[in-house]
């Protein structure tokens, strides 16, 4: 169980056909309340592969929806993401912040991997 920042807990349904909802509200000075939502699907759960799918939403407006897939294959993670942003008003802008979401998830599971001793 976890919750993502001044989120609700939520839980991990990590099968295929599971899901994971995670909610979160953001607010910078200047700026007013967001209420963030990723909806995650598992497609392919079978090493050395991970199929899934999410939705994210801004409040209540859904953003983006994406394909993702992760494979480790000798030691070497390969990450796919395939996205279709809704509003194409600046998407340049979306692709970067999507790619900064993307590596810091990448360090993080490169973290909790390391801290479990598997390289």
């Amino acid at each position: 169980m976890g919750a993502a920042p001044g989120g609700e807990p939520s839980t991990l349904d990590f099968r295929v056909g599971g899901s994971f909802i995670a909610r979160g509200t953001f607010h910078q000075p200047d700026c007013p309340v967001e209420h963030l939502e990723v909806r995650y699907g598992y497609l392919v759960i079978a090493p050395p592969d991970l199929v899934y799918t999410y939705e994210l939403l801004l409040d209540g407006a859904l953003l983006s929806a994406s394909l993702s897939t992760i494979t480790v294959a000798d030691g070497i993670l390969t990450f796919t993401e395939q996205y279709v942003f809704v509003d194409r008003s600046d998407v340049a802008a979306a692709v970067a912040e999507r790619e900064g979401g993307t590596r810091l998830m990448l360090y993080g599971l490169k973290a909790a991997a390391e801290r479990q001793g598997v390289d």
